[in-house]
């Protein structure tokens, strides 16, 4: 199928890109590699999203040659949430608390994308979710191809407790949890 008769536009340029109302939007490499699903949290990331889309009705094209030939069947679409809070005891075990501000972590939660071709461009992959009326909800993902996130945010009012957490600074470790609810 000629990239005319395609619903949508399709890179001409190798990368990464969001499909969102029609527009192909390139996303961003992350710096660090993304965990396996099996680890529940990642390293912190602490840059902002670059990438805002309207809402989650996104999709995924991929120009890259290295895929197509190992295609996987599915891809993960992995909830990035930011640290809202930090707790961290003294010496004599006093706890205090503290807002944090530009702290992010890549759970182990996460949406799975269907992969097909793209007809008449052997190159590209399609992604998007198995029913063509889900969303994402409002907040930060990061779309993971071979341990390599591509990161974007869905605009709106953040309302899933998936999208936050806490970090507390004990003795033995770091440790999350998820936002107390108010």
């Amino acid at each position: 199928m000629p990239p005319d008769s395609l619903p949508f536009p399709v890179p001409t340029v190798n990368g990464v890109y969001a499909l969102d109302n029609g527009n192909l939007t390139e996303l961003d490499a992350l710096s660090e590699q993304v965990s396996d699903r099996r680890v529940a949290m990642s390293t912190p990331i602490s840059r902002p999203s670059h990438n805002t889309f309207h809402d989650g009705h996104v999709k995924f094209v991929v120009f890259r040659r290295d895929l197509v030939a190992l295609a996987p069947d599915r891809v993960d679409v992995r909830v990035v949430a930011q640290v809202r809070r930090a707790l961290t005891f003294d010496a004599k075990g006093k706890v205090s608390s503290a807002s944090v501000n530009d702290a992010w972590n890549i759970r182990i939660i996460f949406y799975e994308f269907r992969v097909r071709p793209i007809p008449g461009n052997p190159e590209m992959l399609l992604m998007q979710p198995e029913k063509a009326d889900f969303a994402l909800p409002a907040g930060r993902y990061v779309l993971v191809l071979r341990n390599q996130g591509y990161d974007f945010t869905v605009a709106g009012e953040v309302s899933d407790p998936a999208q936050c957490l806490e970090r507390t600074e004990a003795s033995n470790g770091t440790f999350y949890s998820d936002c107390e609810k108010k």
